[in-house]
Parts: C-alpha cells; structure tokens; sequence
C-alpha cells in the first residue's frame, strides 16, 4: 500500500512540529571543559595559592608514602599503566586542582553573622591574590534554619567578587529539594547581577530522598532543573546526608551503597535530558596517620574513583590534599589504559568492533580530554 503525496504545503507544517525535538549530544561531564574533580576548602582555611598548596601536600605525602611507580602501584592495590606516576607527580606540582569551592556549609559550620562575614571576605581576598582555575562557593542551604544566613552571604560574597574584580564562579546550593529553593536562589542571583554586573552558575546538592523523588514518587531533579530556568550547571551528590536519609548504618555509608547507585543512576537519567552533568559525591576516609593508613585509604579511593569514571560520573569531591593522589592515579590510569584502543578505533577502526556514530563521538571526546590531561 503506497502513501498518497503529502500536500506541498504540509511538509513545512510537519517540519515545524519537529524543531524543538532534541538532537542526541554527549553527556557535558564527558568533555575536557568539565572539571573531573572539586576541591572542598572550609572559609577558614582558605589562604592565597591553596590550591598549589594542596598540590605540594599531596607530593609530599606521595614521596613519604609511594616515592615510585611500583610502590604507588601497590599503594593502590592494582597495577599501573606505565608513565601513571611521573604524570601523576606532574599534575600535582602543576595543576593540582582543577575546581575548588569555597565551602560555609557543613565544613564549616554555624558561626556568628560577623564572623562568617569576615571569613567570605578573607576567602575573596585569598581568591583575588592567587585565584584557581575554577572556584566558587557552598553556602548554606535554603531550610529555614539557615535560608537567611545562606542569603546574607551569598551577597557578601557576590559584592566581594566585584569588588576585587572576580569572575562570578560558581554557587553550590546544598540540600536542594524542592523547586521553591531553586526559584528562590535565581531570583537571587537575578538581583545580585543586576547590582554587581556578576552572574554566578548554579550547581545544586542532592543529599536526601526528596531530592530524588517527591512524595507522589515523581522525580524532584526534573522539578528543580525546570526551576533553574536554564542556569544550572551541574548536579552534586551527597553521600553521606542522602545514606543517612534513608536510616543506612554508618559502617555502610558510602559511594557505592547500591541506594546511592540507585538514586544517581536516576538522577543521571533526568540530568542528561537536560544536558546537565552529574558529580559523584566524597569519601569521608582520609589519608592521615601511618603510611599503611594512607595507602589503604589511597587504595579505596582509587577504586571509587575509577568505579564512578567507569559509570559515567567523570566528577567527583576530595575533602583532603591527600586525596589529589588518588584521583589523579585513578584518573591518569583509567585513561592510559584506555587511550591506545580510542586512538586505534579513530584512526581507522579496530577489527571486530563495528562503532556507531555516537560512539565515535565519545571516542573523540575520551581522547580530547585524555589529551587536556597531557596523555
């Protein structure tokens, strides 16, 4: 049976209905522009160049813990692509952070207005005189407890930024779940822009079940994406609130608790129609005390690491200067593992493996960021 000829005025018609339909991309996490990392700086500690200082802390503990390739190598508890180490004790001379937040939320705690006023200030100050590649600040979240404080600071902060002539950086939302909070934080930000000339991007925290889904069992992260009208940037995970949330053991609170896989892997799915990218959250182990200690803690954070690169969270966030080795370990290798099949199945294909347009993509993505790291 053979369709009749469309009328030559419908075609238009029909093509119109299909504009706004969305053109298949790849995830944002997943191209060089997005930071694989973020720093966490309580306020108080934050000191000019402490990012170049979290560097020199991090060779200092691997030269003390793993001074070579097959100590680091055991360190972590698995082998090494070779040249891992020396790219590893480059990036930590080098660029050791790629993304750093200014953090006045749970890493710092509940202080008097006027001294957590003098801490955004100082942490300007401290920006302004060796500033990141990327930074931006955690207030406090939008609950009733802290919504004020959380709001004075955000002004503070935004004035002291176009004060010292600043970028606008980035504004961490914690404990977002409920779209109110992210309409709330724009109109903000709306205001704060219109005053200083400064518009900070906003990444919102999701660290409890209605973060996830409502009470009717709808999605949330759709609701507050929407509420973000455009000008969110990236979605965080918090571990340890979320796990507690959900009354999980604290033996048992971690990254790869399968209701916090479950709970990203929904919130990945929701972001990516949004071309939102996802970070993974934290551990709370640090690398501190003997060198076995460290070296057990490197290890595990290794295995985080390449367990979220291997899921497509290509972010995550380090509490400790110690944790920079790690990353970078896990990140060098998961990519040097990687790279001579990505480079031979874009330089002609590979025997056996027939790669789809989209794959291609993402093969061309994995190399320009491999790339961005110096592999």
């Amino acid at each position: 049976m053979r369709l009749p000829d469309l009328p030559e005025d419908a075609v238009p018609e029909l093509t119109d209905l299909l504009a706004p339909v969305a053109q298949l991309d790849l995830a944002p996490a997943a191209t060089p522009a997005h930071p694989l990392h973020t720093c966490y700086v309580p306020a108080d500690r934050m000191r000019p160049g402490e990012h170049l200082r979290w560097g020199e802390e991090a060779l200092a503990l691997l030269d003390s813990c793993a001074p070579d390739e097959e100590a680091l190598a055991a360190a972590v508890g698995r082998p090494l692509p070779p040249g891992t180490y020396a790219r590893v004790r480059e990036l930590l001379a080098v660029a050791p952070v790629q993304d750093l937040r200014v953090d006045l939320e749970d890493g710092y705690g509940v202080r008097p207005d006027d001294e957590e006023d003098a801490a955004v200030e100082a942490a300007v100050a401290a920006l302004a005189e060796a500033p990141p590649p990327s930074f931006g600040l955690r207030v406090k979240s939008l609950e009733p407890a802290t919504m004020h404080r959380a709001l004075r600071t955000l002004e503070g902060w935004t004035a002291a930024l176009a004060g010292a002539a600043l970028p606008a950086g980035i504004v961490t939302l914690p404990k977002a779940q409920d779209p109110r909070q992210v309409e709330v934080a724009v109109a903000v930000l709306g205001e704060l822009e219109r005053r200083t000339g400064l518009r900070p991007a906003l990444e919102l925290q999701v660290e409890t079940a209605l973060g996830v889904v409502d009470r009717s069992g709808a999605t949330t992260v759709a609701g507050l994406l929407a509420a973000g009208q455009g000008t969110v940037t990236g979605i965080h995970f918090g571990t340890y609130d979320f796990t507690a949330s959900l009354g999980i053991a604290p033996q048992e609170q971690a990254l790869d608790n399968p209701v916090a896989d479950a709970a990203k892997d929904l919130l990945q799915l929701v972001a990516a129609t949004h071309g939102v990218p996802v970070s993974d959250g934290s551990t709370n182990l640090l690398p501190v005390g003997d060198a076995g200690q460290v070296r057990g803690v490197w290890a595990e954070h290794t295995r985080l690491v390449e367990r979220g690169l291997r899921r497509g969270l290509w972010q995550g966030w380090d509490m400790h200067p110690g944790h920079l080795v790690s990353r970078w370990t896990a990140c060098t290798a998961f990519f040097l593992a990687r790279l001579p099949e990505v480079r031979e199945r874009l330089a002609g294909g590979r025997a056996g493996v027939a790669d789809e347009p989209a794959t291609v993509r993402m093969l061309e993505a994995f190399d320009r960021r491999a790339r961005s790291l110096g592999l």
